[in-house]
């Protein structure tokens, strides 16, 4: 009866994130978002299904829970967010005109490895890889960047390929690295 449309709405959102999970666009999003995504449509159901059950039984209260639900979803958004709008949106800095100029320096055709922050600038080249595993032509590195995930993932990733293979650095800027491999 009244919680069907919620159960269609994430039943239709699950569909649409397993399309859009199956593009070639999105191909190389992380694994986690994916099933955050899934996740989510099923969270939505649940929430939806449980505001109708405590619609049919008092109206002004469940109005109540989803207002304060809608509330909570902007505070966190606006002084919590997980996509860290803050650290990602704002005006461009030096750092940010030094990696533009570092990527311009990559050759549309060329493959390049990146991690985390960088590879997001380059996420819809498909010649472009998360971390520094595999054969890449150029590797980018920021050394601002620190994490936990940096330090036992990519910097070993990294240091073995700078071992394995003949790289040089093409140019550093603001504390980012462009290496090429060499021919």
């Amino acid at each position: 009866s009244h919680w069907l449309p919620g159960c269609f709405l994430a039943g239709a959102m699950l569909a649409g994130t397993l399309v859009i999970a199956r593009l070639p666009e999105t191909a190389r999003l992380k694994r986690f978002a994916l099933w955050l995504a899934l996740l989510l449509a099923y969270l939505l159901a649940a929430f939806v299904c449980a505001l109708a059950s405590i619609a049919q039984r008092d109206r002004a209260r469940a109005e109540l829970l989803a207002k304060l639900s809608m509330l909570v979803c902007v505070l966190i958004l606006v002084f919590a967010s997980p996509t860290h709008w803050g650290h990602f949106l704002g005006l461009q800095t030096g750092h940010d005109r030094a990696l533009n100029r570092i990527l311009a320096r990559i050759p549309p055709d060329a493959s390049a490895g990146a991690v985390d922050e960088v590879y997001t600038h380059l996420s819809l080249d498909p010649n472009a890889r998360a971390g520094f595993a595999g054969s890449q032509e150029y590797l980018v590195v920021d050394a601002r960047y620190d994490s936990p995930t940096w330090r036992s993932l990519y910097q070993p990733e990294l240091n073995a390929r700078l071992r394995s293979a003949a790289y040089e650095v093409v140019l550093n800027d603001d504390g980012i690295t462009l290496y090429r491999l060499r021919k």
